[in-house]
């Protein structure tokens, strides 16, 4: 058969400037095709360092949510045990944890919130806790350098929780008294079952909660 023709074939291609000059094709053929290579090597070297990196925060990030969910399944532990007996040998289990970014800081005054609402009987027990843990402080998500504390973040999900009873309230309030100024029965009905259907909403949001 007939060999390749061109710098990529490697049998000889007969021309009037004579054979000597091929060889020399070849090489700058082969080099520029090297050169082509490495450049594309270090090209794709430069994003493959930066994937590296990535791949790295991603690892970290990883596996400080490890970390965090693993604190939150402690608490939770230590919460299902909590009673007023038990509670200077858990509150000592509980200062012992790594409870050090403001993410873990939320998630724990949520769990203890949470179980002080749904469990009322201990609720002294776990007021207690979060009296021992008032002056907790840890570094800030925005600003490392500023410091929040487990007393200021415990307010503001209290007051989360009073904006949204409030809110649930004045919509109740709201279709009471177009209730009761309904002209017609029919009407009346309807306002009915849109305050249920309210009532219905409210407590499906407060079982996803908790």
């Amino acid at each position: 058969g007939e060999l390749p023709r061109g710098p990529a074939g490697l049998g000889p291609r007969r021309s009037q400037q004579g054979p000597r000059k091929e060889p020399r094709k070849i090489i700058a053929t082969v080099l520029m095709t090297e050169d082509i290579k490495l450049n594309k090597a270090e090209k794709a070297w430069k994003p493959s360092s930066k994937r590296t990196a990535a791949d790295k925060d991603r690892g970290e990030e990883d596996a400080d949510g490890s970390k965090t969910q693993d604190l939150f399944r402690r608490v939770r532990s230590i919460l299902n045990k909590l009673t007023p007996q038990m509670f200077q040998q858990l509150m000592k289990q509980v200062t012992q944890l790594a409870i050090d970014t403001e993410e873990r800081l939320k998630g724990v005054i949520d769990l203890i919130f949470e179980k002080a609402i749904s469990e009322p009987n201990f609720s002294v027990a776990y007021a207690n806790m979060c009296r021992c843990l008032m002056a907790l402080k840890v570094p800030t998500t925005e600003k490392p350098t500023v410091t929040v504390n487990f007393r200021k973040l415990l307010l503001n999900r209290c007051q989360k929780e009073f904006e949204k009873d409030k809110d649930d309230d004045e919509v109740f309030e709201k279709k009471q008294k177009e209730m009761d100024e309904a002209a017609t029965a029919e009407e009346r009905g309807r306002l009915k079952e849109e305050l249920e259907e309210a009532s219905r909403q409210a407590r499906r949001r407060l079982a996803r909660e908790y």
